[in-house]
């Protein structure tokens, strides 16, 4: 798998673990049934690369409840997706809107800057989404793949190692398996 897949995949796993932990529904707003789930149907459509039912299922969970952080950060994931980058940014800054302190949306958003090519911002959202969940090995992954792009190798590295140690103790082998390649990758362009 490239590179730029590795990333993509790791935005959506952002998306679904935040569904799956409840982390997405942390507004002070009531969630309803609905919201959950619409946001369930899409994430699910998102998976399977229904990308366009997964995008209405979302629009119906914002308007269920228009402060749903996971439906707006599942929008963002899906437009990163679909390389259309203003949406993405879009979305996921409604998100940050509605939960300044909410790390996955962070993350996505340093994601979308290096879909875009912002590999800058990319690792100042990814060190924001660190502050506030420092041990989340998705973000290591995300930045140490804006470093790649930037050509600091040791910074990726030290950065994906860490995501790997972290999997690592959480006993998740797909996770592992991601740091895995890209620290192949990091080895492949340290050798060019």
């Amino acid at each position: 798998m490239k590179k730029r897949g590795m990333i993509l995949l790791s935005i959506l796993r952002l998306c679904i673990l935040s569904h799956e932990k409840g982390i997405a529904f942390a507004s002070e707003d009531v969630v309803t049934e609905a919201e959950k789930q619409h946001v369930e149907k899409a994430t699910d459509y998102g998976l399977k690369g229904r990308f366009q039912e997964a995008i209405a299922e979302y629009q119906k969970a914002i308007e269920t409840n228009p402060r749903s952080e996971i439906a707006y950060l599942g929008l963002s994931g899906i437009y990163n997706v679909l390389k259309e980058y203003p949406k993405a940014e879009s979305y996921c800054k409604k998100a940050l809107e509605i939960d300044p302190d909410f790390a996955e949306a962070h993350a996505a958003l340093g994601g979308i800057y290096i879909g875009s090519g912002q590999y800058q911002q990319a690792v100042f959202s990814c060190n924001k989404a660190l502050e506030i969940s420092p041990d989340n090995p998705e973000v290591y992954l995300i930045r140490g793949s804006a470093y790649i792009y930037s050509g600091r190798y040791e910074d990726a590295q030290r950065d994906v190692q860490r995501a790997k140690e972290v999997y690592q103790g959480q006993k998740d082998v797909n996770g592992v398996a991601e740091a895995n390649k890209l620290l192949n990758v990091i080895s492949l362009r340290r050798q060019k």
